[in-house]
C-alpha cells in the first residue's frame, strides 16, 4: 500500500456518505421539497381564487352602479312627474282663483249698478216729493217759507 491509503476505509466512508446522502435526501430534502411545492400550489390557488373573487366583485360593482344609475333616472323621472303635476295643480288653482276673482268683480259691479239704480230711484222719488211740495206751496201762496225751507234743506244736505 503505497502512501498508506486504506482503500477499504475509503470505500466504507464513501458508502456511509452515500447512505447519509440518500437518507438525508429521502427523509429531509424530499419532504421539504414536497412541502414547498404544496405551499406554492396553495398560494397559486389562493391567488387564482382572489383574482376570481376580485373579478366577481368588479362585476357586482358594475351591476350595482347600473342599478344605481337606473334608480337615479327613475327618481329624476318621478321628480319631474311630481313637479309637472304640482305645476298643473298650481296653474289650475290660479285659474280657479282668476275665475272667482272675475265672478266677485262681476257681482260687485252688478251690486254697484243696483245700488246706483236704487239711489237714482230714491233721488227721483225725493225730487218728485220736493216738486209736489213745491207745487203745493206755490199754489197755496206761501213762497217766502218755501225759499227758507229750500235753503235749510240745501244746508242740511
Amino acid at each position: 500500500m503505497p502512501l498508506n491509503i486504506n482503500w477499504q476505509q475509503i470505500l466504507l466512508h464513501a458508502f456511509n456518505f452515500l447512505i447519509l446522502t440518500f437518507g438525508l435526501y429521502w427523509f429531509l430534502y424530499a419532504p421539504i421539497r414536497k412541502f414547498i411545492e404544496e405551499r406554492e400550489k396553495l398560494y397559486r390557488n389562493r391567488e387564482i381564487e382572489t383574482e376570481q373573487k376580485l373579478n366577481d366583485a368588479q362585476v357586482l360593482l358594475d351591476e350595482h352602479k347600473a342599478q344605481l344609475d337606473g334608480l337615479q333616472q327613475e327618481m329624476q323621472a318621478y321628480s319631474d312627474k311630481v313637479r309637472k303635476e304640482t305645476n298643473e295643480k298650481v296653474q289650475e288653482r290660479i285659474e280657479n282663483a282668476r275665475k272667482q276673482e272675475m265672478q266677485i268683480l262681476q257681482e260687485a259691479h252688478n251690486t254697484a249698478l243696483r245700488q246706483k239704480q236704487l239711489m237714482m230711484e230714491e233721488a227721483k222719488q225725493e225730487m218728485r216729493e220736493f216738486a209736489l211740495e213745491t207745487a203745493k206751496r206755490i199754489t197755496t201762496g206761501d213762497q217766502e217759507d218755501m225759499y227758507d225751507d229750500f235753503l235749510e234743506h240745501v244746508d242740511n244736505e
